[in-house]
């Protein structure tokens, strides 16, 4: 007789930097005596059952530093009969800024779907304070474009960070950001739902970039497969944007054209070109 676990919901689980360790938390969930916690540093590769934990947290000591550019993380509630499903995915991320060519270091960052500092929404002070090293913070106001900066130590500038945004930071000398999040399901582009996350200017001549993040574990790695996303959503957008940092210059990818397709990097954020306002869900591992 085939005996099947009792565990049918999924964690929500959050990650969160705490010192030299990723703190990973998730509510229980019914019928689960305990945990199971699985860890990976290539989305292509299996997940590893790293600790078990009778409750809902799990320290993983040491991660921050540690060499992989990413650690990906996913839980599951257990029983005697077996687990139940997986938890979206969190992860940690280095993201190094590159030469600007001026005597700086700079990069276009993307902001987790989840992401919490010292359990509080992530300002830009505080994402400062994460990141010592870091001079200056610019969001993008979207959709028409205009720029607010936050000088770093600076208290009487400050902003959210809002989730699924990216935002350009700098610093005098080579520095290695580090971002850990997760992945929220029930997330909708914009502030509580209300606001699209691809967005057009009513007062613009003509299409308007939206600078977004990705999800750090989305199912897209080119650009074009991203626009081919898009468009099989019944979302289609005209070009996808990338800052070349090593360069200092932009690239776009007309969607649909066989030239000027660019990797997409995890932990990096994108133009993406719009007419009209767009809802869209991003496509995950």
């Amino acid at each position: 007789v085939q005996a099947w676990s009792q565990v049918t919901e999924a964690p929500l689980l959050v990650a969160e930097r705490d010192g030299a360790d990723v703190l990973l938390q998730w509510q229980t969930v019914p019928n689960a005596t305990g945990y199971n916690v699985y860890r990976t540093d290539d989305l292509a590769s299996p997940f590893q059952l790293i600790g078990q934990t009778p409750g809902g947290s799990f320290r993983d000591g040491g991660a921050i530093a540690a060499p992989p550019d990413h650690y990906y993380y996913v839980v599951r509630g257990a029983d005697a009969m077996g687990e139940g499903p997986s938890s979206d995915m969190a992860f940690r991320s280095h993201v190094e800024l590159a030469p600007d060519g001026l005597g700086g270091y700079h990069q276009v960052v993307a902001v987790p779907f989840l992401y919490t500092l010292g359990g509080e929404p992530a300002t830009a002070q505080a994402f400062c304070e994460a990141n010592p090293g870091l001079e200056r913070i610019r969001r993008t106001i979207q959709p028409c474009g205009q720029h607010f900066y936050v000088i770093c130590g600076v208290p009487i500038f400050d902003f959210d960070m809002e989730a699924g945004e990216g935002y350009y930071v700098v610093a005098a000398d080579p520095l290695t950001l580090v971002i850990v999040g997760s992945h929220d399901p029930d997330y909708r582009p914009g502030l509580g739902g209300s606001r699209v996350l691809l967005k057009s200017c009513p007062d613009c001549t003509g299409p308007t970039f939206n600078v977004v993040s990705l999800p750090y574990h989305a199912a897209a790695t080119t650009a074009e497969g991203l626009c081919q996303e898009l468009a099989t959503a019944g979302t289609p957008i005209a070009a996808i944007q990338a800052f070349l940092s090593q360069e200092n210059r932009f690239v776009d990818h007309f969607c649909g054209s066989p030239i000027k397709d660019f990797p997409l990097v995890r932990g990096l954020a994108y133009g993406l070109l719009v007419s009209d306002d767009i809802e869209w869900q991003p496509e995950v591992w």
